[in-house]
């Protein structure tokens, strides 16, 4: 195959990669995609239809498609779909990229496909969190470089085949003025070595060579270390968002927004994030005076729970199938105070960068600090959530630690988040209680099915039910077995009604948003002031005390305010069926799901959201650390060389060191240190050689022998001209002295002198003893024969009754 087609197969394939990686970044527009039929079509119709002719898309017509491409664009930025608007240059840059897969591939379009390519990858950077995408940037990477160095080689190639030619005409011209030129010739090809640029191709070699092959793996893994030094050192720095846009306006971003920790939560959103096994938190629990941990299922059971809660997200306003936050702003409080008295436990928390600012734990927090008790965390007056402070990170994994209260065991009725006088007063001033009692819709069946439902229950005459036994009441009307199932099957019977009637009274199957929204909405209905909480149920308790919470345990559940005095947890999911769903999604699990989830966290963590404070604990805290040690350990060395050398011997002695850092990092410097050393041994054994061979300088002998040749060829008036190879030099150095050389069969010297010049000049090989000889005793010889008179006394004596033999040449 030769290397126009390898060229034009690398840039189309790395175009098709382009389009995938974007579309994958993207998902949710078919224009990506559609770049992989648009570069199919582009190859058969502008490649494989063989000739020197270009075929392809005419400029006419490709300026029309260009004005078309920038109309679609521009009508999109200007939709109803916001977006649409971070989009329509992505778009833009597709369309102009099928345009220049249809046309001519001239050099002008090739490096527009290369540039268009790069932006696509930039743009699908930001549209994206996923691990996968480092690995297809990677392969990226090497398949760009790759692209770029066969072009280069192709258009070196090109240049070679003019020259070729204009060489070819040459030589036809001189033949036919009666100069005798010997051509070599392979077919109709001419075989010439020559030199364009930083390009030097021999006769009858190969241009993609094995070398040449490993010299693009070696620049790509070049570029990727230093790429990932610039990342990793560039501190991250916050200076917020001046174009008005956020983390929540990207596409890719925003779809992770859902269930657990989401401020907008569509019914059915759950769905999506009820499968998936990416971690979210991890959290002990440790009593601070004895330092004992303690079981999260029986501090569940102490709040109330049957399983461990963590609250993500308060929403109160239902409309349109969507639940969404209170609209007023909440009051922050940077403490909660308690009383001296109050027992609490201490929660320590490591939370993945979910996009989230509320700081997950169980119960109600009294204090809440990060790892270093040095940011504390913000309180939310309405919604009862702990949200980080404006000195508390921002962003990658967060490490925080809670205390909390620990009620007492064995009380009569379950616990709940208390409302003091004064919050109430809040409630009313700002409308909030009023927000928690609105139903939007008339939703008449349901209202019907609430108060049947409080009838049912209605057991004791003239003494009515009080709002927490009205609360049961509805929630035992979800949990009573047949009548509803557990489902992530969203699946809709009547889009005519609202999803919550549709839950109730035709499908009677569902996930918790469906169970939670249908039992907030009874609530209300009846008169009791109720909200929907999304977070997390459950997790899976370690060997250690650990609970892991990953993505499949998000959950909906209800807050009823009874007697309005206290906040009361209540579920109407079947909680046996939502554990065996849980546990299906868990068996699925495989060791490839555990090393993607793994990548995941460790790809969000150290890559999309390293913040500074991350890089201060991986690399500028140790980088301190060592450069510190080093220079400990130079003043030790310095003071008492015999101490120190002692020391570090017994580092490298015992295994143990080796893998912690410090131990690592003088393993790695000893190398180091053994590896140059046994270089500079190596290049000192090298010139001692050379001193033993002649007594030539060390490192010019070996282009020394070329330029005593080139002066010898001075002397009888050649020069070899710049845009000439020493091939072509020793050619024509041939044809002039062809009568003494022949003479005194020397007639192969040039030519054995110009290859020994490119084994070492271009093949970095090292002479033997043995070629060293011959090449001396070959110059000796040539300076002997072809000198001038003057200069033939300086040269080394040769007997004329030893002629020189072929057999005598450098192999």
């Amino acid at each position: 195959m030769d290397i126009g087609t390898v060229f034009k197969l690398s840039l189309y394939g790395l175009t098709a990669l382009v389009g995938w990686i974007l579309g994958a970044a993207e998902n949710q527009s078919w224009q990506p995609y559609a770049s992989l039929p648009f570069v199919i079509l582009g190859y058969l119709w502008c490649e494989a239809r063989g000739g020197s002719r270009q075929h392809g898309m005419s400029d006419t017509l490709a300026s029309v498609c260009g004005f078309l491409a920038l109309a679609f664009a521009t009508n999109e930025f200007f939709g109803g779909n916001p977006e649409g608007k971070l989009l329509a240059g992505t778009h833009l840059m597709v369309y102009l990229t099928w345009i220049v897969l249809l046309q001519g591939k001239t050099a002008y379009r090739c490096w527009l496909l290369l540039a268009l390519g790069v932006l696509q990858i930039a743009v699908a950077s930001v549209l994206t969190n996923g691990s996968w995408f480092g690995f297809c940037t990677v392969g990226y990477l090497f398949a760009a470089v790759w692209t770029l160095s066969v072009f280069s080689l192709h258009r070196a190639e090109e240049q070679f085949a003019i020259a070729a030619r204009i060489d070819a005409a040459d030589r036809e011209r001189l033949a036919g003025q009666g100069n005798s030129l010997a051509v070599a010739t392979r077919g109709s090809t001419v075989l010439l070595s020559q030199a364009t640029s930083s390009v030097q191709h021999e006769e009858g070699g190969r241009w993609l060579s094995l070398r040449f092959v490993g010299g693009v793996a070696l620049t790509s893994l070049a570029g990727l270390v230093v790429s990932s030094l610039f990342f990793a050192l560039v501190p991250r720095i916050w200076v917020g968002t001046p174009t008005g846009f956020s983390n929540e306006d990207l596409p890719g971003l925003k779809r992770r927004s859902v269930s657990g920790f989401a401020a907008d939560v569509r019914l059915g959103d759950m769905g999506t994030i009820l499968e998936s096994l990416d971690p979210v938190l991890e959290m002990r629990l440790i009593f601070p005076r004895t330092g004992n941990v303690m079981s999260p299922q029986v501090y569940a059971e102490r709040l109330g729970s049957t399983e461990p809660l963590f609250r993500g997200a308060v929403l109160t306003t239902y409309t349109n199938s969507r639940w969404l936050p209170d609209n007023v702003s909440e009051m922050n409080s940077p403490v909660i105070v308690s009383s001296p008295e109050t027992t609490f436990v201490r929660q320590e928390v490591r939370l993945e960068p979910i996009g989230t600012d509320v700081l997950f734990c169980m119960g109600r927090p009294i204090k809440l600090t990060d790892k270093d008790k040095k940011s504390t965390a913000h309180y939310r007056s309405l919604s009862d959530l702990a949200i980080r402070g404006p000195d508390f990170p921002k962003s990658g994994a967060v490490r925080y630690t809670v205390e909390s209260e620990l009620p007492a065991a064995n009380l009569s009725e379950p616990t709940g988040l208390e409302v003091s006088r004064e919050t109430l007063g809040l409630y009313l001033s700002r409308g909030y209680l009023r927000r928690n009692l609105e139903i939007a819709g008339r939703l008449d069946r349901l209202k019907t099915l609430a108060g049947q439902t409080v009838a049912e229950a209605q057991s004791r005459p003239n003494n009515p039910l009080t709002e927490l036994e009205i609360a049961h009441a509805m929630e035992a009307h979800f949990l009573e077995p047949g009548r509803y199932r557990y489902s992530l099957n969203m699946a809709i019977q009547d889009a005519t009604i609202d999803p919550v009637e549709d839950f109730l009274f035709n499908r009677r199957a569902g996930h918790c948003e469906y169970f939670a929204s249908a039992l907030v909405l009874m609530l209300r209905s009846v008169g009791i002031p109720a909200r929907l909480v999304t977070g997390f149920k459950g997790g899976v308790l370690s060997s250690d005390g650990t609970l892991h919470i990953q993505q499949r345990f998000a959950h909906a559940w209800v807050e009823a305010l009874i007697d309005r005095r206290t906040w009361v947890t209540l579920d109407g999911t079947p909680s046996a069926e939502r554990t065996a769903s849980v546990a299906e999604v868990a068996s699925r699990r495989s060791v490839w799901t555990d090393v993607r989830a793994r990548m995941s966290g460790l790809w969000s963590e150290n890559i999309v959201n390293i913040s500074f404070e991350r890089q201060e604990e991986l690399i500028y805290g140790p980088a301190r650390e060592i450069a510190a040690l080093l220079w400990e350990g130079v003043v030790e060395l310095w003071a008492s060389p015999q101490a120190s050398l002692e020391a570090l011997l017994r580092l490298v002695a015992n295994p143990q060191n080796w893998w912690s850092f410090g131990g690592a990092a003088t393993l790695w410097a000893l190398g180091a240190c053994v590896w140059f050393f046994r270089r500079r041994l190596s290049r000192l054994r090298l010139s001692w050689r050379g001193l033993r061979r002649s007594a030539m300088p060390t490192g010019r002998r070996w282009i020394e022998f070329y330029e005593r040749f080139a002066r010898l060829m001075q002397s009888r008036g050649l020069q070899r001209e710049p845009a000439q190879t020493q091939q072509e030099f020793a050619t024509q150095a041939t044809e002039t002295l062809d009568l003494e050389l022949r003479t005194a069969n020397l007639n192969d010297g040039p030519r054995a002198v110009s290859e020994l010049f490119y084994r070492v000049r271009f093949g970095d090989e090292t002479l033997s003893d043995a070629e060293a000889t011959q090449i001396e005793s070959l110059l000796s010889y040539l300076e002997h024969s072809l000198a001038p008179a003057n200069l033939r006394q300086s040269a080394r004596s040769v007997s004329q009754n030893e002629p020189f033999k072929k057999s005598d040449l450098p192999a």
